[in-house]
């Protein structure tokens, strides 16, 4: 098979004048150059901005990361209601963060997310419906708090997930992320590899469009013609990015030696 992009202007019945009619012209001043470039161009082009501009789809997603029954699985849990509630599957192999799945939900609670997680192939019930090949899972600071019902942890808590939080900074889970973004000695291996379903992390980092409606990849904060005002991310449409580059140190630091801080680690079961 071969794949051919085709631009807009090539239809000549919408756009008699190619690629300067003056229709087009006019949606180039009102598109995002990079969306301009996906909807009317035919490039791949990924937003300006992005908070993990080192990640690229052909490099860390692939159908190859396979879930292996064998291996435990961990969870970076990010809840959220109006937002999104993400719910990262994660296998760590030579080194390598494989995310195998995801939950990434809106307008549910956590015991709907619970209810999802125990019908999945990844969640081995065993004792009294405890996942017998989950150790823990790692969940966000705020997953504590009571919204007049139990916390987000008490509920998965009670499915019978260990569950550890630790508040960490926002620039020091993005440097971690990157790290790992990067190819890993000689053979030009990223450490981070996911999966193709995995489309609310994926479209958080700029790879494909969001499987919720109304929501951007995660970006720096822009003005209104779309510079870059601030080095401080915009804390919207992050929630599985939050769940990456807040909890991933924590599941494979001493998996890693090469680990930027290992001081973050310490409280963790490894």
């Amino acid at each position: 098979a071969r794949a051919y992009s085709i631009p807009s202007h090539t239809n000549l019945h919408v756009f008699p004048g190619g690629a300067t009619d003056p229709k087009l012209l006019v949606l180039q001043r009102l598109y995002p150059p990079y969306l301009f470039k996906q909807r009317f161009l035919g490039e791949p082009a990924a937003p300006e901005g992005l908070v993990f501009s080192d990640f690229s789809v052909d490099k860390h997603v692939s159908k190859g990361v396979k879930y292996n029954p064998d291996l435990p699985v961990y969870l970076f849990i990010d809840p959220g209601f109006n937002t999104a509630y993400s719910v990262l599957v994660v296998q760590v192999s030579d080194n390598t963060v494989h995310i195998v799945d995801e939950l990434y939900e809106q307008h549910k609670t956590s015991q709907d997310i619970v209810d999802m997680a125990k019908k999945q192939y990844w969640w081995q019930s065993g004792k009294y419906s405890a996942p017998d090949n989950i150790p823990y899972g790692v969940i966000d600071v705020a997953g504590k708090q009571h919204h007049a019902e139990r916390s987000a942890e008490e509920v998965w808590s009670a499915a019978g997930l260990k569950l550890f939080s630790r508040h960490v900074k926002v620039d020091d889970g993005i440097d971690r992320v990157r790290s790992l973004l990067r190819s890993n000695g000689a053979y030009n291996i990223p450490q981070i590899l996911i999966h193709p379903r995995v489309r609310g992390l994926i479209s958080e980092m700029g790879g494909c469009p969001s499987p919720l409606p109304e929501r951007q990849p995660w970006s720096y904060k822009q003005d209104k013609e779309g510079n870059i005002v601030s080095d401080i991310p915009d804390d919207k449409n992050n929630d599985a990015c939050f769940s990456l580059s807040r909890f991933c140190v924590s599941t494979i630091c001493r998996k890693t030696p090469s680990c930027l801080r290992p001081f973050q680690c310490r409280i963790f079961l490894f």
